[in-house]
């Protein structure tokens, strides 16, 4: 289990990222409901999601934003949420992998999308973008809005069927990011990290920073390099989503 402090460490967790309280936690870790089995199964044809325009986004479209647990559209079929650090690219990283530019909102003023999108893809199956966490400058009740919104979704979204956790991948993780891994774990679903803006380091710097985190992260998710700007990854991101959402 990994130990959630007060602050993030290495210089990307200055700005001190949202903490839960120890009771929260407890709640969050051992109170979440037990998910049905989400292991894939069915023909998988790779091939067909190479570009983004294939089956998996063909019919992609804005559904709706909730900012509370009452606003989520019905719980049903298999949705796969986004959740990462503001300025990790989290926005640009969905709007690469679903070749649909401005499909989700970015902005230059980190933690400014504060509600759940969610995005249809057909057939009952959903992509969500969570809000950017780990920046303190806003007020404290949209702090506690903001956590207990988070809190609502992975506690209580039973059709949860995976997490895609976007980490810049020249900053060490923080605590809400290990948080959101254990948030995934105790959902009962499988993590991607998707470690973005690898245009911006050294062939071999990715490689070390991408080694780093799986023999830092071990079974609680899977890990891959990724730009939103070169398109690195977006590939394996795209088949990762596929498999996830048990779509052939």
């Amino acid at each position: 289990m990994l130990n959630v402090g007060k602050d993030g460490d290495g210089p990307a967790a200055a700005a001190g990222p949202v903490v839960l309280t120890s009771a929260a936690r407890s709640v969050i870790i051992t109170g979440a409901p037990t998910r049905r089995d989400f292991t894939p199964h069915g023909p998988f044809r790779v091939t067909a999601h190479r570009d983004g325009r294939g089956p998996l986004f063909a019919n992609i479209r804005y559904l709706v934003s909730a900012n509370d647990a009452a606003g989520f559209p019905p719980d049903s079929g298999r949705e796969v949420a986004f959740a990462g650090r503001s300025n990790a690219g989290k926005s640009s990283a969905i709007n690469r992998i679903t070749n649909r530019k401005g499909l989700a909102r970015t902005s230059k003023t980190p933690g400014r999308t504060q509600l759940v999108n969610f995005f249809d893809l057909g057939n009952d199956r959903r992509l969500v973008d969570l809000p950017g966490y780990g920046f303190a400058r806003v007020p404290d009740r949209v702090r506690d809005h903001w956590r207990g919104l988070m809190q609502s979704y992975f506690e209580g979204r039973m059709s949860l069927a995976g997490l895609v956790l976007v980490v810049d991948v020249r900053r060490p993780l923080t605590d809400f990011d290990k948080q959101m891994l254990e948030w995934a774990l105790s959902a009962g679903c499988p993590t991607r990290m998707l470690l973005t803006k690898a245009d911006k380091v050294s062939r071999g710097a990715g490689a070390a920073s991408l080694t780093k985190v799986r023999r830092h992260v071990g079974a609680m998710a899977s890990a891959q390099l990724f730009s939103a700007l070169k398109g690195t990854g977006a590939d394996d991101a795209r088949e990762w989503l596929a498999q996830t959402l048990d779509i052939s």
